[in-house]
């Protein structure tokens, strides 16, 4: 029977016709009176197998290429011609069309499709395929290879799928309670149910009602539907071929039904995170094909291809044969036999890089190019025209793969932390003594070589050992340590907890993710390397610079960040915020009752973690005479203060916003301390030029409450400036005071303008030459106090 709405998950090895059955379930639903079916995949190379069915199937179902359909092509390079829509015209009184669409341009047109399907979608970012399958009225097809470098990254079997099956869980045993709760029974006095006709109990006849609602799936219920293909198509059954090259390029190595799944899974018990030590893995023992380092490298493999990395076979030997590339596990300790592996827990691909000449360097930024390889150096020349930071030389995390079954649980954060205490010099006096050697450690170093013959057997001997404990190495002389990432919330956190800072953001997004990659540095601290290699504060420079820069660019390509990361962006260190703890931007209540506590006339009050030190903040403070002179006109405060007092809207200061804001995340205000979500709509409203409703849909709150706070913000704010303006006047003794009006209630608040010494003099003596003429002028105004040059006088007064 049709389905209206739901998922179907197609997975299969490579070869077995994954793409060709897409391609002809695309050309059935059409000849049953689809619509729009969208089409899409990380490229539109990826669906050369799904266009040429698509078409063979509407043939088989005797439609006429030109006369029922049309094929509309595109030119892709090398490629040549490659299909991108089919437009249909035979038997359907709407528009009938297969159309291809880009990821990130799919969740636009998404509302007028009734079919998707997603082609590789293990290689599309999670988070988006989950945003493409909101929709409750469609029919999503999702396909996958899961054996193969096409599906690396295995989201889509790992994650998605087993939360499609969560949720189909959870709505079925919800329908089928609801059903059970509506059959009701007489009671006794007890409240007890009473037994029905025929010796049944109540209870009886609500387990027979939820079991027949179980076995109805509800209409709109989102149902999964989970297809295999196993029968391979381009191979014969069991072809040597095929099984000689799945075991060169470990392509099933994380599978689980396959020879790998042993490789996958976990064996032993789980060991503290403190307990477990880092290994530098010798790479001409691993690929020596013997059968413990087969079994290590199987391992490593498996880990990548079930983490978010896409992977390919050039992974794979830049891994086995590159000369800057390093490989590191994280291991429990060993217990088990000697022959024997321990579970992998995360791995670490490093990358050293720098020590190129200034004299390279400026060659290519010249003829603006750059070399391969170097990535951060490369990219902090040409992003600071710094050409000193490409001749320190430092280690790049080029990857970091945890296992699945313990993500979250610190081993990741672990490996981080001792391959920062190696470069540091420092690992050997953390670790406890007996873990270095000892039997666990000899038998891991020395592979198990073959029992089939003598030239095996001395060409193990021969092979350096396997791993070698950190401590047993002499550390590198490195000056910093980075990484390059794709810019999201949780990988922000766990790179700035690890004292990582962000020295880059590109400013556009990536076509295939969406996001924007950053670049991320930390400063070593060894003993050797001295003064004269490691300039002090560079990192510190760096820094700043990027969190200055970063502050404008937020209303340009980067208003689409979310709140919370956009201000790990700018305030990482939670400068601004009063309750650094407070990092829930929905805890609405919370933020009512911390104000309440401030009182109600807002007094600007100093924190004692605010930056006293003005080069620790991007600029230095705002004065009232810069403030006065170049930024704000008495217009500007008085608009202020009447906002701040609730006698406008919020539109009547909404050009000043973005100037407050940028003095505030620049550290030019460091009295001012306000609560997270404060800070975030101030970001927002200010920085990102976003309007309210869409802070509100963010936010989860209504649009009053939020500009409540906004209003909160904005009155904290200007009585600081007001207040600033009053010390100034207070303060300055020798300047001339002038009293202007500020507000409409007949208020006057003093202020100062500051005149040079002469200036001053000369105009005193102007004022004593005409003290005559303003006399009688005075006296003509007050002769006519009802005419016009009495209303004059008066507005001048006023003035």
């Amino acid at each position: 029977s049709p389905v209206s709405s739901g998922t179907v998950s197609l997975t299969a090895g490579r070869g077995r016709g994954k793409s060709a059955a897409v391609g002809l379930c695309l050309a059935g639903a059409v000849y049953l009176g689809c619509g729009l079916v969208a089409v899409t995949a990380p490229a539109a190379e990826n669906l050369l197998t799904v266009f040429q069915f698509a078409i063979s199937g509407l043939q088989a179902l005797q439609y006429v290429q030109h006369v029922d359909f049309e094929v509309q092509y595109e030119q892709r390079g090398e490629l040549g011609r490659i299909a991108v829509r089919i437009d249909v015209f035979k038997g359907s009184s709407q528009r009938q069309s297969i159309r291809y669409l880009p990821p990130l341009e799919l969740s636009q047109q998404l509302a007028h499709a009734e079919l998707l399907a997603v082609d590789e979608a293990a290689a599309i970012p999670l988070p988006l395929v989950k945003q493409l399958l909101q929709g409750k009225q469609l029919l999503s097809m999702l396909a996958s290879t899961i054996h193969g470098y096409e599906g690396t990254g295995r989201s889509l079997s790992l994650k998605l799928v087993q939360q499609l099956r969560s949720q189909q869980g959870r709505e079925m045993v919800e329908a089928a309670e609801r059903a059970g709760s509506q059959v009701k029974g007489p009671k006794n006095r007890h409240g007890q149910d009473t037994v029905r006709d025929g010796g049944r109990h109540l209870h009886e006849d609500r387990w027979k009602t939820a079991s027949s609602a179980l076995a109805n799936t509800r209409p709109g219920m989102r149902a999964l539907t989970e297809l295999v293909l196993t029968t391979p198509i381009r191979y014969g059954p069991d072809d040597p071929v095929e099984r000689w090259l799945t075991l060169l390029l470990c392509m099933d190595a994380a599978s689980p039904t396959q020879g790998g799944g042993h490789n996958y899974r976990l064996v032993g018990a789980l060991p503290a995170p403190r307990d477990c030590a880092l290994y530098m893995v010798n790479r001409d023992a691993l690929f020596s094909f013997q059968p413990l380092s087969e079994g290590l490298l199987q391992r490593i493999w498996g880990l990548y291809t079930a983490a978010h990395y896409k992977s390919s076979p050039n992974d794979l030997q830049m891994l086995s044969d590159a000369p800057a590339h390093r490989l590191l596990v994280l291991l429990g300790p060993h217990k088990g036999a000697k022959d024997a592996l321990p579970d992998v827990l995360c791995v670490l691909q490093v990358a050293f890089e720098g020590r190129i000449s200034q004299k390279s360097v400026q060659s290519e930024l010249a003829r603006g190019s750059q070399a391969s390889g170097d990535m951060i150096p490369w990219t902090m020349a040409s992003q600071f025209n710094d050409t000193q930071f490409c001749s320190l030389s430092g280690a790049r995390i080029v990857r970091i793969a945890t296992h699945p079954d313990v993500q979250r649980m610190g081993y990741g954060s672990r490996a981080v932390e001792l391959l920062v205490t190696y470069f540091n010099g420092e690992l050997s006096s953390l670790l406890p003594a007996g873990q270095v050697g000892g039997e666990g450690a000899d038998s891991l170093q020395r592979r198990q070589p073959a029992d089939d013959g003598d030239d095996k057997e001395e060409r193990a001997r021969q092979l350096p050992p396997l791993l070698t404990p950190l401590t047993q190495r002499a550390a590198e002389s490195l000056s910093w340590l980075g990484a390059s990432c794709g810019l999201t919330a949780a990988l922000l956190g766990f790179w700035t907890r690890r004292g990582f800072r962000t020295c880059y953001v590109r400013q556009t997004p990536s076509d295939l993710t969406g996001e924007h990659s950053a670049v991320l540095l930390r400063d070593l601290e060894q003993p050797q390397l001295g003064e004269t290699v490691t300039r002090a504060g560079w990192l510190q420079s760096f820094v700043s610079d990027c969190q200055r820069r970063l502050i404008p660019l937020l209303s340009y390509n980067l208003r689409t960040l979310d709140a919370a990361l956009a201000i790990a962006l700018v305030d990482p260190e939670r400068k601004l915020t009063s309750n650094p703890n407070n990092v829930n931007p929905n805890a609405a209540a919370a933020e009512e009752q911390e104000d309440e506590k401030e009182g109600e006339k807002d007094q600007v009050r100093e924190s004692p973690s605010s930056p006293s030190d003005p080069a620790q903040s991007l600029c230095g403070p705002l004065t009232a005479g810069e403030l006065l002179s170049v930024h704000m006109s008495m217009h500007d405060l008085h608009r202020l203060d009447m906002y701040a007092r609730n006698m406008v809207d919020h539109h009547m200061v909404l050009d000043l916003v973005p100037l407050l804001a940028s003095w505030l995340f620049q550290g030019r205000l460091p009295a001012i301390r306000l609560t997270y979500l404060q800070v975030a709509i101030l970001l927002g409203v200010g920085l990102q030029r976003r309007d309210v409703d869409s802070i509100c849909k963010e936010l989860e709150l209504p649009a009053n409450q939020v500009l409540a706070f906004f209003n909160k913000t904005i009155r904290k704010i200007a009585g600081h400036l007001k207040e600033m303006v009053e010390q100034h006047v207070s303060a300055g003794t020798d300047k001339k005071p002038t009293r202007l009006l500020l507000a409409t209630n007949q208020v006057e608040v003093p202020t100062v303008v500051s005149l040079p010494a002469a200036e001053a003099g000369q105009k005193g003596e102007e004022e004593q030459g005409h003290e005559g003429h303003s006399h009688k002028k005075k006296n003509k105004n007050k002769r006519k106090p009802d005419g016009h040059g009495g209303e004059k006088g008066a507005k001048k007064t006023a003035q």
